[in-house]
């Protein structure tokens, strides 16, 4: 009975052990979590909109939610970056739709030093990230992670107004904010300075921009506001620390920040080759997610059928802090191209820039012996006739048994007979040794009877 008992309060309180995902938080691709609380009963499905789709109706990808709610993976196969919708057929404007927001990268972890006082234990935590890698007219995403749960705002003193006071959003720790084009665009090539500010423990921003001034709550008769100039904003950040300390019981939290705004790039940097594919690697500053157009010779092809066969997409792949990387394949069939110079461009135009790169190659016949008469083989150089590495797939080595034969040696054992008397004393017979055999061989008649006769000759001479 009291198993169960046991049995029924296991089944009607079933206990997570991974990450219970609310509506709204931040999640990471690849994660087992607990999405049962995101998603929508009873349909439990989802739904996921391009950012270039403003209407997106119907949606451009609705999954349905399969199998264990309570410890469910997201397959990076089947979903996307980006923001996934609670969804039933149709969108219901009235009430909060947003399932969660999928990020790329891996969730950040906590590193945890203990400081042992006599009366209390202090636990720090170290979070992140504080620098950000930002390409000019894009729009990426600024995130980081705070053990905190008040209201936070980003400041980057740059040389455009655009980047001050901006609210970030509170998710599961992670807070964020996604720049429009036009606050990018604004900044000039450069680093900057800036912070994370948090409201601290009196629940209001001591520090906030409005009207072209840094102003605080206080009144202006204990704290005069002070004017941000057009033409000096590279002094904004001096203004603001000085205000900081001037305000009375100042309790905000300044985390301090760097931002380095540059050129939108896609640079290929590495191309590998086997007989069917050439294997293209890059790097990019655009933001995670990027979609990346690799075309073959795009000045060569005027159907739209053969520009569609020479070209492929990628996507930007990384975290803020650094340069996303990209990666593909590309079939070529060598006996198609011509002999001579080809190029591969790269290129982002859903950002309305073209940031294009570029690799060329070459095509080549050369003789090679596979049989006692020479055949043509078509080749991939590089543009200078340097080699293009080959792209080794490994093959498993097999796996050889050792078997041990044991082998057994038969000895054969002597019978010795004893001859046993009574009341005699017993002798062993020791075994006989074998003479050595004289061969024999056989004679005919005629040589025993001339063998007679020179004996009987000899012996009359004697």
């Amino acid at each position: 009975m009291r198993l169960l008992i046991l049995s029924l309060l296991l089944l009607a309180s079933p206990v997570s052990a991974y990450i219970q995902v609310a509506q709204g938080d931040l999640v990471y691709m690849n994660e087992t979590l607990d999405i049962s609380l995101a998603v929508a009963y009873p349909d439990f499905q989802v739904a996921w909109c391009d950012p270039k789709n403003y209407d997106c109706d119907p949606p451009d990808q609705v999954i349905d939610i399969t199998g264990n709610m309570h410890q469910y993976w997201l397959d990076p196969s089947v979903w996307k970056y980006g923001t996934y919708y609670r969804w039933d057929g149709e969108w219901h404007r009235a009430e909060n739709s947003v399932a969660f927001k999928i990020l790329p990268g891996t969730r950040p972890v906590k590193k945890i030093n203990q400081t042992v006082n006599k009366t209390e234990v202090q636990i720090v935590q170290h979070d992140g990230p504080y620098e950000y890698l930002i390409a000019r007219g894009d729009n990426p995403t600024v995130y980081t992670v705070l053990n905190r749960s008040d209201t936070c705002q980003l400041w980057v003193f740059s040389d455009s107004t655009n980047t001050y006071d901006l609210a970030l959003t509170s998710s599961n720790d992670t807070y964020s904010r996604t720049f429009a084009k036009s606050d990018t665009l604004s900044m000039s090539v450069g680093e900057y300075d800036g912070y994370i500010q948090c409201n601290g423990n009196n629940g209001f921003q001591d520090i906030f921009y409005i009207n072209n001034e840094l102003d605080t709550p206080y009144d202006d008769k204990i704290v005069p506001d002070v004017p941000v100039i057009s033409w000096n904003l590279l002094n904004v950040k001096r203004q603001f620390d000085q205000l900081a300390s001037d305000i009375p019981r100042f309790d905000d939290k300044l985390i301090p920040i760097k931002v380095r705004v540059v050129e939108p790039t896609t640079t290929i940097i590495n191309v590998e080759q086997d007989e069917t594919k050439l294997y293209i690697t890059g790097s990019t500053s655009w933001s995670n997610d990027t979609p990346i157009t690799l075309r073959l010779d795009p000045d060569n092809y005027v159907l739209h059928k053969d520009i569609a066969l020479h070209t492929w997409t990628t996507f930007a792949i990384g975290s803020i802090d650094a340069q996303r990387t990209f990666a593909t394949a590309l079939d070529l069939d060598k006996e198609q191209l011509f002999v001579g110079v080809h190029e591969i461009t790269s290129t982002v135009e859903s950002k309305g820039s073209l940031a294009t790169s570029s690799f060329t190659f070459r095509i080549s016949d050369v003789m090679v012996m596979p049989t006692p008469t020479p055949v043509a083989k078509r080749m991939i150089y590089g543009k200078d006739w340097e080699e293009i590495p080959v792209k080794i797939t490994p093959t498993p080595e097999p796996i050889v048994t050792e078997t041990t034969v044991e082998i057994t040696t038969v000895v054969p054992t002597v019978n010795i007979t004893v001859n046993a008397t009574p009341n005699a004393t017993v002798k062993a017979t020791a075994i006989p040794t074998a003479n050595q055999t004289i061969p024999t061989i056989p004679m005919g008649i005629e040589i025993v009877l001339v063998a007679v006769s020179t004996a009987i000759v000899l012996r009359r001479e004697l």
